[in-house]
């Protein structure tokens, strides 16, 4: 890839430095100004649907050049990583060093990167996967002991006890006016039970899903040999740390009564992170490679819109921080997604 090339290349840590060109920059004018649009209000006209005039006389050429230079820049990169066998660990950091209208960009690149992992044939690799049985449509059984249970849960609040008739035929029948005060949306009797039976289904593809997931991420964890730098292990502890702190105190505990509770030492709980973190991040690093060698990127105006919802409900949150985080969220799914094919033995042809 011309104009691009790498300025240094530590361990865990890469600086590209490169140019693009003003035509290149011109392609993504339009995109630019969508994105740009997305995260403000502009009177009259919806998020993303907005001219490209009306973004232009706000906010001038220059940043729509700036946001046009940016996409360019990472339309290019996974090329250029996969040519140069760099694996980002994060979305990578632009910096745009020099740039004007109808101009070539100069720009650098900072990033965590992954040493090369030493990748299996995925198809030999996940070939004993067993496939879990396709859901079986929900039952009228099964529908009848939820609802005996929702008949329950009324007898118990109306009549303030917890002892309920043994016999569900001793129960009050359900009318649409008692099921309505729980579920509003439920417009007669029947069509509870309808919705009890889709809930139902759903759920047990979603169990489904999560079962062939769990037993794709042990079988990559178990058959891939990686030993993961200990900054990433170091930082999943971290973040971990974090969440269960928040955790205890949503649950108005606290890490020491955990620990009391477990009947564990302040050692044996840090251990226990750290084990945990060690294999979130070994897993974190393998769907990175594995993205990164089938170009399985996600795109970056889907990034931008769900970004800019996130920065309404956590206000407090930096965009990089929320940037990694929804940039790492999708390309995971995305990884997922193409892992599945390959166990279910679908066409690996995929439209990323």
């Amino acid at each position: 890839m011309e104009n691009f090339q790498i300025e240094k290349k530590d361990t865990g840590f890469v600086e590209i430095k490169g140019e693009i060109l003003a035509e290149e920059i011109e392609k993504y004018k339009n995109d630019a100004a969508k994105n740009i649009s997305i995260g403000t209000t502009f009177d009259g006209f919806r998020p993303g649907k907005v001219p490209y005039t009306e973004v232009e006389k706000k906010y001038g050429e220059l940043v729509i050049t700036t946001e046009a230079t940016k996409i360019a820049i990472l339309k290019k990169l996974p090329d250029f990583f996969a040519q140069n066998k760099i694996v980002p660990v994060d979305k990578p950091s632009i910096q745009i060093d020099s740039i004007a209208t109808k101009s070539n960009a100069k720009f650098t690149v900072k990033l965590e990167s992954i040493t090369k992992v030493d990748l299996p044939d995925l198809n030999e690799l996940l070939k004993d996967i067993k496939q879990s049985d396709t859901p079986k449509e929900t039952s009228n059984k099964e529908v009848d002991e939820i609802i005996s249970d929702i008949k329950k849960n009324i007898f118990r609040e109306e009549n303030k006890e917890e002892k309920v008739p043994e016999k569900d035929s001793d129960l009050p029948d359900l009318t649409i006016e008692t099921i309505q005060k729980i579920y509003p949306s439920a417009t007669s009797v029947e069509n509870f039970r309808e919705m009890i039976k889709k809930a139902v289904f759903q759920e047990k593809q979603t169990q489904n899903k999560y079962q062939i997931r769990k037993d794709i991420t042990e079988k990559l964890l178990s058959d891939i040999d990686y030993d993961v730098p200990k900054v990433f292990i170091d930082r999943e502890a971290e973040n971990g740390l974090e969440v269960f702190k928040q955790d205890a105190k949503r649950l108005n505990t606290t890490i020491e009564d955990y620990m009391k509770d477990k009947n564990i030492t302040e050692e044996e709980f840090k251990e226990t992170l750290r084990a945990e973190a060690e294999k979130r991040a070994k897993t974190q690093i393998l769907f990175n490679f594995i993205a990164g060698e089938n170009k399985i990127y996600p795109d970056e105006k889907i990034v931008n819109e769900q970004v800019v919802s996130l920065q309404k409900k956590y206000k407090n949150a930096t965009k990089q921080h929320l940037e990694v985080y929804v940039h790492t969220a999708i390309t995971n799914e995305k990884v997922f997604e193409y892992l599945e094919k390959i166990v279910l033995k679908i066409d690996k042809d995929l439209k990323l």
